[in-house]
């Protein structure tokens, strides 16, 4: 990874923490930039504007959900449906990690930014679609390979759909 991309995740790791608190629309860049310790100008180095940011803070997320939450997904030494298991106890870890850091239930990244401005933003929108397709396409993987362990005649993709919705809830609660 170059030095400019290495800059621009450091500063994202040092104040995506913001978004998960307050929302886009809660935060100004000033916050950002005195969260992630530089100059203002500093930020427009490597940053657009504020949509810019957060589109970058989307990528540098899902690619950490790639390094973490979503590996099991790929271990093709595990039986799919235990792949699928294992995804949801590293997810369950880690907004439980996220919520011991905060004192606050703050849910995905992806989803309170979709919740927040999907309606009214087209490029954001597009991007969290991208990233919850990507999600849901590794797991409907996973449900495809593992279909003989599953009851005869289900359609995997309403499964998929229905298990993801009940999940997500109980990791509400």
């Amino acid at each position: 990874m170059d030095k400019r991309k290495i800059k621009i995740n450091n500063i994202i790791a040092d104040s995506i923490h913001l978004l998960y608190e307050k929302g886009y629309n809660g935060v100004g860049i000033q916050e950002i930039v005195e969260s992630a310790n530089i100059p203002k100008g500093s930020f427009y180095a490597y940053f657009k504007n504020k949509e810019d940011y957060l589109l970058k803070s989307l990528d540098f997320f899902y690619s950490k959900m790639e390094e973490s939450v979503l590996l099991p997904l790929e271990d093709k030494k595990t039986k799919p449906l235990t792949r699928i298991h294992n995804f949801f106890i590293a997810e369950k870890k880690a907004i439980d990690s996220r919520k011991e850091r905060t004192s606050l239930m703050i849910g995905c990244y992806i989803g309170n930014t979709t919740q927040e401005l999907a309606k009214e933003n087209n490029i954001i929108r597009k991007t969290v679609n991208e990233l919850l397709n990507n999600i849901d396409n590794k797991i409907y993987k996973c449900l495809e390979e593992g279909r003989n362990d599953l009851k005869n005649g289900i359609d995997i993709k309403n499964f998929q759909d229905f298990f993801l919705i009940r999940c997500m809830d109980l990791f509400k609660s």
